[in-house]
């Protein structure tokens, strides 16, 4: 039986998650800020653009936006796209998945954290096992994406 984690123990398992992933280039940071932490577990080359894109300027994005409209960057832009704890608060999954693949260079790598989508699985604690395969699937079929 699934039993809930605390937030302190999820975190600790994204950065775990993350630690020694590698990322160079142009990174775009969907819903991150100055306050992402898990930033910190990436291994980065000298050469980094970062590009931060969030709707709470709180979080001091470098571009303050709707990330359920069009995100406001040219296609085949980033050499990295990174999506943690976003798409929960998504109210269309496809439409930002769509985005993401817009923007995404051809070979680009998508890194994308969640607890639950919800347009395809509601908030509950039963259905959190089901979430991987779910981002298997909104990720590979429409997407031609691979390595999920």
């Amino acid at each position: 039986m699934f039993q809930f984690v605390d937030k302190s123990y999820y975190r600790r398992e994204t950065n775990r998650l993350v630690s020694g992933k590698f990322l160079s280039g142009t990174v775009v940071d969907l819903g991150g800020g100055k306050r992402s932490s898990y930033l910190n577990y990436f291994t980065k080359s000298q050469e980094i653009k970062a590009i931060s894109l969030n709707s709470n300027k709180e979080d001091k994005p470098s571009i303050a936006t709707d990330l359920e409209k069009k995100i406001p960057l040219p296609s085949s832009f980033a050499d990295f796209v990174l999506a943690f704890n976003l798409f929960e608060h998504i109210n269309n999954e496809l439409k930002l998945a769509l985005e993401v693949r817009r923007i995404l260079k051809a070979g680009g790598v998508f890194y994308a954290v969640t607890p639950f989508l919800k347009e395809f699985l509601p908030w509950n604690e039963e259905n959190i096992p089901k979430v991987p395969e779910l981002m298997l699937k909104l990720f590979t079929r429409p997407l031609g994406l691979c390595h999920v």
